[in-house]
């Protein structure tokens, strides 16, 4: 079925923005990226062919384009591991994940990459941190994430 390619469905997504059919657009929009994988969100993004869709479906095309995630410590014996999840609806490429993690005095900085998390998938670094008593200052700790869909 030609519709089940990338390319044909964010081909005929373009056309439809193009001509008006900005509900058609988005429809076909979003089958690509649920649906067949596409994760190229920053080029759509500006992509003056997506245009009258981005500006009819303002919300929904927002939401969908969202990189939506989430992280956490989990904490082990001796080592404790960082979670990163994915709740984006497409995949997130070339992570760079930056820890600033604050205990009272103590500081612990990592850069952790990974080049690909599917969507609904989290990838765990392993024995990343050691920090004692399973307890962290949440008010000061920092993390950021950068993909190559936040550019």
């Amino acid at each position: 079925m030609r519709g089940a390619t990338i390319r044909y469905a964010l081909n005929f997504a373009s056309l439809q923005s193009r001509v008006g059919n900005t509900d058609n657009a988005f429809e076909w929009f979003s089958y690509a990226v649920k649906t067949l994988g596409f994760c190229a969100i920053s080029g759509a993004k500006v992509d003056p062919d997506f245009a009258a869709m981005r500006r009819a479906k303002q919300r929904e095309f927002e939401d969908l384009v969202a990189v939506k995630w989430g992280w956490g410590i989990q904490y082990g014996v001796f080592f404790d591991d960082i979670v990163l999840e994915n709740n984006s609806a497409f995949s997130i490429t070339n992570v760079v994940l930056t820890t600033n993690i604050v205990q009272g005095d103590k500081k612990w900085n990592h850069v952790l990459t990974i080049d690909r998390i599917a969507p609904g998938a989290s990838h765990k670094w392993e024995s990343v941190v050691s920090i004692p008593g399973n307890r962290v200052d949440n008010d000061k700790t920092k993390v950021t994430l950068s993909c190559d869909q936040t550019q």
